[in-house]
């Protein structure tokens, strides 16, 4: 397998998934960023940007979301949090620093496990089981907004690290100290519906890895500090569409988050085959990978090349976006963010050296300008154009079932059509002039020519 970057590990481990190839890619890049946490960063100390994201695959149900979600979950969910007594990266140190180290690794452990100071003599007792904490913390399937604020306040994880004293020189331990958790939802309406206000405004505070203040119905204000969440939850574009004409999704919201769309599956098969050994072997090493950025900690750097050249493409690129959408102006507005943040899950997927190089950032912009072009297919319809709704259901109807003639699209939407045939048909002429559907004409069997209409499929 060390012939196979860990990405393409990826991809053939996910091989027998029926899913679009842009859901699995997106979530490759989401494993890699919750990986991180909150304990890597670029920018200045004093506005640092964290590799956090939130990715939503949209898409209708049967198009390979879950299936995607729950191999990541799987994989953030396997490595647990080492016991402070059996840490072979503490017993390599010294015996001063290491005694300092076992003591808040010891203080860690307690904190992720809820239990209090005479763990071992409970852990000891008969018919008790403990459950190891996760690394990497990740958050309930469905959860209250309470559950999930308690759940981020209880995902406390430190990392030592060596820093030098600004007076001696020497260099001396510190501990990090942040709250880190990740979301993977199959379904997202699981959380959004429920006090949706206090959810979106918690998701946007935390997508900025700050400190989040609440108010507890019986103890006050609590506080959570250095919170930091990753999101990666699946819908579909009616909901998405029910979430903001209802104004439960703001734009705060949503210029934070990669909405990923796809019409289909990649392939359709009946069943997942079972891994072959080359598959499996390509997961072991995506653990062993995943285990090895747990111990990453400190800035990303970028060299002087990379920063005067992305400089010169950002002032350019603001007169040519790929998608000029007005639903895409709040994605657009965080662009500068979005692409470094992809650039450095894309960096960290494959190294743990900590300096990105310029061709890391240009392969992360092509990947966004990628996802733009279809974005905002994601968002829904305008429904203020009374052609919007049958257009959007004529697309799919062609889509899942292909071509049919003018007269038989007219009988299977004559009711969704506003002017009857006069609507049919300045939908069709608008579908063609950008690029949605085509019209051609086949020979039937008795000699006539007959004109057809399909969506045009992407390669």
């Amino acid at each position: 397998m060390t012939d196979l970057t860990n990405f393409e590990k990826w991809r053939l481990y996910t091989d027998g998934l029926i899913s679009p190839d842009n859901f699995i890619d997106f979530g490759w890049y989401f494993l890699i960023s919750a990986a991180l946490q909150r304990r890597v960063w670029t920018g200045p100390d004093h506005q640092r940007l964290y590799p956090n994201i939130y990715v939503i695959p949209v898409a209708e149900p049967g198009i390979g979301k879950g299936l995607v979600i729950k191999q990541v979950a799987e994989l953030l969910k396997f490595h647990k949090l080492p016991d402070p007594k059996n840490n072979g990266h503490i017993k390599t140190l010294t015996e001063v620093d290491r005694a300092a180290m076992e003591a808040v690794a010891e203080a860690d452990y307690k904190q992720a496990q809820g239990v209090n100071d005479d763990y071992d003599k409970k852990k000891s007792k008969k018919n008790k089981s403990y459950e190891k904490p996760l690394l990497f913390p990740v958050a309930a399937d469905a959860t209250t907004y309470e559950a999930l604020v308690k759940a981020v306040s209880q995902s406390i994880r430190r990392i030592n690290f060596y820093s030098p004293n600004p007076v001696s020189g020497n260099q001396e331990l510190g501990v990090y100290t942040h709250s880190s958790i990740s979301f993977c939802l199959e379904e997202i309406s699981s959380l959004i519906r429920r006090r949706t206000e206090d959810v979106i405004h918690f998701l946007i505070q935390a997508y900025d890895c700050g400190d989040y203040i609440y108010d507890t119905k019986t103890q006050g204000k609590d506080r959570i500090k250095k919170c930091c969440v990753s999101f990666f939850g699946g819908t579909t574009p009616g909901f998405l569409q029910s979430t903001f004409d209802d104004r439960l999704l703001t734009e705060g919201f949503s210029s934070r988050t990669f909405f990923i769309f796809a019409s289909a599956n990649r392939k359709s098969t009946l069943w997942i085959p079972d891994l072959t050994k080359e598959q499996k072997a390509a997961y072991v090493d995506i653990q062993l990978h995943l285990e090895r950025l747990s111990h990453l900690y400190g800035r990303v750097n970028v060299n002087q090349e990379a920063l005067i050249e992305l400089e010169k493409w950002w002032s350019e690129s603001q007169g040519k976006k790929v998608n000029t959408s007005p639903k895409l102006l709040p994605y657009y507005s965080r662009k500068n963010i979005h692409f470094q943040k992809l650039a450095i899950a894309m960096h960290f997927g494959e190294s743990t050296e900590m300096e990105i190089p310029l061709s890391t950032y240009q392969r992360a912009i092509g990947v966004l300008e990628k996802e733009e072009k279809n974005m905002h297919l994601s968002l829904g319809i305008d429904r203020s154009n009374p052609l919007a709704v049958p257009a959007e259901k004529i697309r799919k109807s062609l889509e899942a079932n292909g071509k049919k003639s003018r007269k038989e699209i007219l009988i299977d939407h004559w009711t969704e059509l506003p002017n009857g045939a006069d609507s049919l048909d300045d939908i069709l002429s608008f579908m063609e002039a950008i690029g949605q559907l085509r019209s051609f004409s086949e020979r039937m069997i008795d000699g006539t020519d007959r004109i057809f209409f399909d969506t045009i499929r992407k390669k």
